[in-house]
């Protein structure tokens, strides 16, 4: 079974959107394709890459590699499917078959950035509304490319699988998470040193209007009230609602040392909406850290690995964690022992030998 992965279009090297293109290729022992990209090969190396990957910048090497590199399966995500609408490249994978593993398509709207999007839904209360329409309506046509080029559709999620088939009429294979590395994101330290830590991660979004706003402040006041020192990384046009925040602000963290700062960290926060599960959870989690999050991620089991609630409930819920958790190392350690448990069915050589076995049971022909 020979897979090509294709990261078409990458923007940034620590994007949870590259992350997860290339964990699939280091699970399924693919070869990595990173077309069109701005990212250069000095960042690339901040990341754990496999030993064989393209780097590829004109899309007429791209054509040559399609036509002359050994493979049967393509794995793409939902934007890169785009791609294959052109004549050029839905020719050659005539022979081939296509893996989409799709996002939530509710947050796509928000994920793409649409000017739109962007300037109406953050200053007027109707705008989010048109933004939702109109992307639903601009979706129904992107869900029909979907459909007419994937052979197997994987759901990033079992959220993005309902909302795929009631909304948009596609019909996921199988649901599979996120993969995370877990030969990279894992406990570096016991719980009583994460107990005793001064610091708490405070995730900022991806710059495409997830994160909301409107709490940041507030959590500032409640993480200076009990002398939490805040590290934090993402959007830096968020900055400016940490006014009142003891923080650091970290730029392009290569994975080990995002891996160290998980891991003795006591808690990590993320204020993101419309984000079913995201990797700063996931590794954060593989790492025995809690989380607090604004969203039902499917990461958290509520309660067991960390909480979640939206606006008022979330800084009531962090108060709540900080004065009954951070207190009794007992029920600390139960946080960071079920954050562990739980972060394995998030293992990426687990979920890459699901997908093989899939993809061995349902197409014989192909020689394994």
């Amino acid at each position: 079974m020979r897979i090509l992965v294709l990261a078409y279009g990458i923007k940034k090297v620590l994007s949870g959107r590259f992350k997860l293109l290339l964990n699939w290729s280091k699970g399924l022992n693919a070869k990595l394709v990173i077309a069109n990209s701005n990212v250069s090969e000095k960042e690339l190396h901040m990341l754990n890459l496999p030993q064989e990957y393209y780097n590829i910048t004109k899309i007429s090497d791209l054509l040559d590699l399609m036509r002359n590199e050994d493979y049967n399966y393509i794995f793409v995500d939902d934007r890169d499917i785009l791609l294959l609408n052109r004549s050029d490249i839905s020719n050659i994978l005539k022979s081939k078959k296509v893996i989409t593993y799709v996002y939530p398509i509710k947050g796509l709207w928000a994920l793409w950035g649409l000017p739109l999007r962007n300037v109406m839904s953050r200053k007027i209360k109707w705008g989010k509304l048109i933004g939702r329409l109109l992307g639903y309506f601009i979706l129904k046509n992107y869900a029909k490319i979907i459909n007419k080029y994937s052979d197997i559709i994987v759901a990033q999620s079992y959220t993005a699988s309902g909302i795929l088939r009631y909304s948009y009429g596609i019909f996921p294979d199988l649901v599979l998470y996120n993969p995370v590395d877990r030969n990279i994101f894992s406990p570096r330290v016991k719980a009583d040193e994460k107990f005793n830590s001064d610091y708490v991660v405070l995730y900022l979004g991806s710059g495409d209007g997830d994160t909301d706003i409107s709490v940041l402040g507030k959590l500032c006041n409640v993480l200076r009230q009990y002398r939490l020192k805040v590290y934090t990384f993402g959007d830096r046009q968020k900055l400016k609602y940490l006014k009142n925040c003891d923080f650091e602000y970290l730029e392009l963290i290569p994975e080990q040392k995002l891996s160290d700062l998980y891991s003795k960290s006591k808690f990590t926060i993320v204020p993101q909406v419309d984000e079913p599960i995201g990797y700063v959870t996931l590794e954060s989690i593989s790492t025995g850290t809690p989380i607090i999050s604004l969203y039902p991620d499917e990461g958290i089991v509520n309660g067991y690995n960390g909480l979640y609630g939206s606006d008022r409930l979330f800084i009531i819920l962090l108060e709540k964690f900080i004065n009954e958790v951070l207190t009794n190392f007992n029920l600390y350690n139960t946080y960071y022992t079920n954050a562990i448990k739980n972060s394995e069915k998030f293992d990426m050589t687990k979920l890459s030998r699901t997908l093989t076995t899939y993809l061995m049971y349902t197409d014989t022909k192909f020689e394994i």
